[in-house]
């Protein structure tokens, strides 16, 4: 069988191809969608309610981190603000290096000036690899022998030693 809808053009027509009584009674019609639709003033004011959100939706609620915000709080995976572990106070710290009792963070400075040892001994490298310049009005000790890589110097200004024993 054939017919025309809207047009010239002939039209296939299959009796029964769909039945209307047959749809599952789940359906979503037009009717339901408009009656549980959430409108654009609803949102623009917040003013979504409950009862237009799934059990499970995301509503206002759960978007509202608990705590409260502020340049040393980060928001947490459980939506609350938490406060961030800072450094100390880096005034007057210049050349310290930061440590910890496992706890708390304090600067401590690394004793780069020391001429005794506790364990009986001094140890060094017996290679230098980089080049070297001993400080001026500074002497410098080592214990040899020693190697000096190619290409590599050690620079000894005037009015200073170099003594290796």
């Amino acid at each position: 069988m054939a017919g025309y809808i809207g047009g010239s053009a002939p039209v296939a027509m299959v009796a029964d191809s769909v039945n209307v009584t047959s749809i599952a009674t789940d359906a979503v019609d037009t009717d339901e969608i408009k009656a549980n639709a959430v409108t654009a003033s609803e949102i623009a004011a917040n003013a979504v309610g409950n009862s237009e959100m799934a059990d499970d939706a995301v509503g206002i609620a759960e978007l509202s981190a608990t705590g409260t915000a502020s340049s040393s709080t980060y928001l947490r995976g459980d939506n609350s603000w938490a406060s961030v572990d800072a450094l100390p106070s880096q005034s007057s710290h210049s050349g310290k290096y930061l440590t910890t009792d496992g706890s708390t963070a304090t600067w401590g400075t690394l004793d780069t000036d020391a001429n005794t040892t506790t364990k009986g001994l001094y140890e060094m490298k017996n290679v230098i690899a980089a080049n070297y310049s001993i400080s001026s009005t500074y002497n410098a000790v080592t214990a040899g022998p020693i190697t000096i890589n190619n290409g590599i110097s050690v620079t000894v200004p005037s009015g200073s030693t170099w003594v290796i024993v």
